[in-house]
């Protein structure tokens, strides 16, 4: 089973992949308390800084027990984090894990998280160890459905009532791309 060590900072032309930590707290309040941005995420915009100080702990913690990697998305421009990206319920007995992502609201539909998913998926495959990687998308989210076939990922089905938030369930598809259909 694979076991990561340190965590590992990736780069694109664009973008720096680093680790998130407590000094990124305003920029992940800011992108978490956006109901733009939350608009298919599945919960609740956050009210407070201490939510975002608690979401920075809980990626902190997934990764400290090897159970997911989350990275702050930094525009190298800027040098702002406008994001994060990341992989999470990794089974490793299983090879698979689930990425999950977003975007500031003022960076959609530039190419960023096409830049960022072309790092992270080699990364799976080739350093955790992957054969799968599933992602589940709120089936009115074409942009992001989009961008999953892009990759290849294939719908696998409607998952009905799978999520829960403001008081009600939603579906959610599920999304799943292999490493034998990987770049072919």
């Amino acid at each position: 089973m694979t076991t990561i060590l340190s965590f590992t900072t990736l780069e694109t032309p664009r973008l720096l992949l680093r680790e998130i930590n407590q000094g990124d707290l305003p920029e992940i309040f800011n992108i978490f308390s956006d109901k733009e941005t939350l608009r298919y995420y599945g919960m609740e915009p956050f009210e407070t800084e201490e939510e975002a100080e608690q979401l920075i702990n809980a990626f902190r913690k997934g990764f400290e027990e090897n159970q997911a990697i989350r990275w702050g998305i930094i525009l190298k421009e800027t040098n702002n984090l406008i994001g994060t990206i990341g992989f999470h319920n990794w089974s490793k007995r299983s090879f698979r894990a689930e990425v999950g992502y977003e975007l500031s609201s003022n960076t959609l539909r530039k190419g960023i998280m096409t830049e960022a998913l072309n790092k992270v998926i080699p990364y799976a495959y080739n350093e955790m160890g992957l054969n799968r990687i599933g992602a589940t998308v709120a089936p009115e989210n074409m942009a992001s459905r989009k961008l999953l076939a892009k990759f290849s990922f294939r719908e696998e089905g409607l998952l009905q009532d799978y999520g829960y938030s403001n008081g009600k369930f939603f579906d959610l598809m599920m999304h799943a791309l292999l490493k034998r259909d990987w770049n072919k």
